[in-house]
């Protein structure tokens, strides 16, 4: 066995090597990510849903009769919920609310104001500017605030200690939860007005139950081809290259790996089909400014045809008609596609080609400049 063979025998058993390190990576990685506080609050919430919503209740009530009993004034009952926005059950904490609708012949066109919030910055704001900030935080999730929230939680509040479910933000964690609220609702005789008083629990963590893993997502024969590439780039780079730059197929070897591996334990929302739809055509945009590299690497690839060096040549000629066959699988069109579980396959598995093929159009651009600088330095 020649020592060529040998770089070759020693660059798939790298290769090797590096695909079994992706695969236990990828399958158990997922199942070793750290607990959030939310996710033991929202298992405890769900395991003692009866229990809590009881002590929740009771609490509410509480509180409510501090002012309907008279014992407080209005603005010092105010005062007092702010300063206790927060009851705690077995170490857990829940926290409360309060709006206040001005009297409006129409209910629609009425304003609602944040009387009482865990996030100060909310108080005395009005619902528009609130539900603006919050649902900014729900792009590309399938699930989204409703507009008419408050407007519910006024409608919906008698007979009082109602249960609504909604989807928000969890104050803390900042993370997009399911919530189940108890709200009471108070006639403010003396002012017109109205306000409804209420406390949450999350009861699902929209981060993690709508969080999509790619590896799951992009096809089998998708992942195979890219890989298998990697390794038959790494050969090409290996035969034509002088025993001096060896290390030039290991590193990319490595490089265009790292790529996959961190492409396939890459996470995201699952988005709506108008956002799934957004993301395909930002893919085909991108398809189209590729475009303007395959000019460039055709100047490339006439400089190294003047080159004395026609390793560099016949690397990058290979490795830009991979690139082109990559670009052309990336523009590969599903248009039978019907649910959005679809619709993502098919965005992921272009993004996942496209990609790949950006990194070899770098690969030759990295050529080139090696190029350059070995005819400047003689090398």
């Amino acid at each position: 066995m020649n020592k060529t063979s040998k770089n070759y025998w020693y660059l798939i058993i790298f290769y090797i090597f590096i695909v079994v390190f992706q695969i236990l990576y990828t399958k158990y990685h997922p199942n070793f990510k750290f607990k959030k506080t939310i996710d033991y609050t929202v298992q405890f919430n769900k395991e003692n849903y009866n229990e809590l919503s009881t002590f929740l209740q009771n609490d509410l009530t509480e509180r409510i009769s501090l002012f309907t009993s008279g014992k407080m004034k209005y603005r010092e009952w105010i005062n007092y919920l702010n300063e206790k926005n927060t009851v705690s059950y077995k170490g857990h904490s829940y926290y409360y609310f309060a709006w206040e609708r001005g009297k409006q012949p129409n209910p629609i066109t009425a304003t609602y104001t944040s009387l009482v919030h865990i996030n100060k910055k909310f108080i005395n704001m009005n619902w528009d500017d609130i539900f603006k900030e919050t649902n900014e935080l729900f792009v590309f999730v399938k699930e989204t605030i409703d507009p008419n929230l408050i407007k519910r939680f006024f409608e919906l509040s008698r007979p009082k200690n109602q249960p609504i479910k909604y989807y928000w933000i969890d104050p803390v964690e900042i993370i997009p939860v399911q919530k189940v609220s108890f709200v009471d609702f108070i006639d403010l005789k003396d002012s017109d007005n109205s306000l409804v008083v209420g406390v949450g629990i999350d009861i699902s963590n929209l981060h993690e139950e709508q969080t999509i893993y790619y590896a799951k997502y992009i096809h089998t024969i998708q992942i195979v081809i890219v890989s298998i590439l990697t390794l038959v780039v790494s050969i090409i780079i290996t035969f034509y290259s002088t025993s001096e730059h060896w290390y030039k197929s290991y590193l990319f070897l490595i490089i265009s790996n790292i790529y996959v591996l961190y492409f396939l334990n890459t996470t995201e929302y699952a988005g709506t089909p108008d956002a799934e739809i957004k993301k395909i055509d930002e893919i085909n945009s991108g398809l189209l400014g590729v475009s303007f590299l395959v000019g460039v690497n055709t100047y490339i690839l006439t400089h190294f045809t003047k080159d004395k060096h026609n390793d560099l040549f016949s690397q990058s000629a290979l490795i830009f008609a991979m690139s082109i066959i990559l670009l052309l699988m990336a523009s590969f069109k599903i248009t039978d596609a019907i649910t959005v579980k679809e619709l993502i396959e098919d965005r992921i598995g272009t993004q996942f080609i496209f990609n790949f093929s950006v990194l070899l159009n770098i690969v030759m651009v990295i050529n080139y400049l090696f190029s350059v600088l070995r005819e400047k330095f003689k090398i």
